[in-house]
């Protein structure tokens, strides 16, 4: 019965508060009314004072996760947060926000954060990766090309070899670097593969050394741990030779010693296929051919002591040696060791090869360049040549061959 009759009075003094003119107005009700009215005021003056943030624009509440995680100074906040931190939301978003972008890293990467925030972190990279390579119409996908800035940061910030398919999207990202894009989406060891043979194609590239510098380093990392079984398990996913025509037409800028065991590895147990596909590369020869790397592998081919195929014209491989062998004569000695192991009558150009002997044959260069060299060996291997030439029939001796115009020249 009390229950009921409070009931009786809660309501209709609700009823009086609630409606105007209500025929339970009272003290009580009147009393309400003015304690309503003064919360509603405090309520709006609140709601002036607060920072407004409009919660249905994505760009927004990006900016404000951004600065909320660079300004953060709980640890335990970050490990919260660091499952919402997305490269894509960035790029998708459409604005320009790297600086809060690389504070939020920075702040996601200090020494106060737990591992599990840190490599989450990293793990975004390849997962902004894979984001990329989705189709507009899949959840995540990337809907607008990301900016050089944010592509540089991210570059710089890969890990290898575990990010190598990765560190290939971004690069594709930059200029003539497109046909790049479709290693992102293999396996790492095939990635690396498909690395090593990207200067094996015609037509204008971009600047991709930085790339084609990491997976030489990373394999001549592996053969120097002695890991060469590593090494041809990656070699598995191309052909060798697409690798030496890579390494042919590379424009490497580091030094040549950072290919040295990699060529000579690929070399060894494939010389002769390796050998006819050097010399066919050097019969019609491109204008940015790497000499070094012809050397390399003409030298390991020649000291392996392989016997060379019946027919085998070494012609173009002679050319060759007449024309860029200063100032080092051991690339003359090679040019002699082709030519002496192989049969005279299959010689295509014996012009380029007197005039290679003739080369070989001197006791010391023209007097503008300044070079002697005691060649007295080579002068015999010469000797020997000729006389193994001698049933070939020939004109006058060419005119002493000028140096190429990149060769060094003392002064």
């Amino acid at each position: 019965m009390v229950a009921m009759i409070i009931a009786g009075i809660t309501a209709t003094t609700v009823h009086a508060i609630r409606f105007e003119n209500s025929p339970f107005d009272g003290l009580s009700s009147r009393i309400g009314v003015k304690i309503v009215d003064s919360a509603a005021r405090r309520w709006e003056s609140i709601k002036n004072w607060r920072v407004r943030v409009d919660c249905e624009s994505p760009k927004t509440l990006l900016r404000a996760y951004m600065g909320l995680i660079a300004d953060a100074h709980d640890p335990k906040l970050l490990d919260r947060a660091v499952a919402s931190f997305s490269y894509a939301a960035s790029v998708n978003s459409g604005e320009h926000m790297m600086d809060l972008v690389r504070q939020a890293y920075d702040r996601f990467m200090a020494t106060d954060t737990s591992l599990r925030v840190r490599e989450t972190v990293k793990a975004q990279i390849s997962r902004f990766s894979r984001d990329c390579h989705k189709f507009l119409w899949e959840a995540g996908a990337v809907t607008s090309e990301p900016n050089t800035e944010l592509i540089d940061f991210l570059l710089e910030r890969c890990s290898f070899p575990h990010d190598f398919p990765a560190y290939a999207t971004f690069m594709s990202f930059t200029e003539k670097n497109r046909d790049l894009r479709k290693l992102g989406t293999l396996p790492v060891d095939e990635c690396i593969a498909k690395v090593l043979c990207t200067y094996d194609q015609n037509g204008r590239l971009g600047d991709r050394n930085l790339i084609f510098n990491q997976a030489v380093f990373h394999s001549q990392s592996l053969l120097r741990e002695r890991k060469e079984n590593d090494v041809a398990r990656i070699l598995l996913h191309v052909d060798p030779l697409s690798v030496i025509r890579s390494f042919l037409r590379c424009q490497y800028e580091s030094s040549f010693l950072s290919l040295k065991h990699l060529l000579s590895f690929i070399v060894r147990n494939r010389e002769l296929e390796v050998l006819h596909c050097v010399n066919k590369f050097l019969k019609n020869p491109l204008s940015n051919i790497r000499y070094d790397v012809v050397w390399r592998v003409l030298h390991d081919i020649a000291f392996s002591q392989i016997p060379f195929p019946d027919g085998f014209d070494p012609s173009p491989i002679i050319r060759f040696a007449s024309q860029y062998s200063y100032p080092d004569p051991t690339n003359l000695e090679i040019g002699l060791i082709y030519l002496n192991r192989s049969e005279p009558s299959n010689l295509s150009d014996p012009a380029a090869v007197f005039d290679f002997v003739r080369l070989c044959m001197e006791t010391e260069l023209p007097a503008q360049y300044h070079l002697t060299y005691p060649r007295k060996d080579i002068r015999e291997q010469a000797e020997e040549a000729l006389q193994r030439l001698s049933c070939l029939e020939h004109g006058p001796l060419p005119a002493f061959p000028l140096l190429p115009v990149n060769s060094t020249v003392a002064e």
